[in-house]
């Protein structure tokens, strides 16, 4: 009874770990910064400073830094 789980089991798990490798993926090229509170820092790809009331959105390379109490 044992052996044929077990090969079920063997069999299955290489089938699913194929089955999700096949997905397209999804990727998003912008977010945007609805609301922020207390110290919330942004920097563009090259590392400069955003003023987050500036950037209707965040794109790839875009960096957000929170402090504590503070959420964005």
């Amino acid at each position: 009874m044992k052996k044929p789980f077990t090969r079920l089991t063997a069999l299955a798990l290489p089938l699913a770990l194929l089955l999700t490798s096949c997905g397209g993926g999804a990727s998003v090229t912008s977010m945007h910064l609805r609301k922020t509170e207390g110290t919330v820092g942004v920097s563009d790809g090259e590392g400069k400073d955003v003023t987050p009331r500036e950037t209707p959105g965040l794109y790839s390379g875009y960096g957000v830094e929170t402090q504590a109490e503070s959420y964005a």
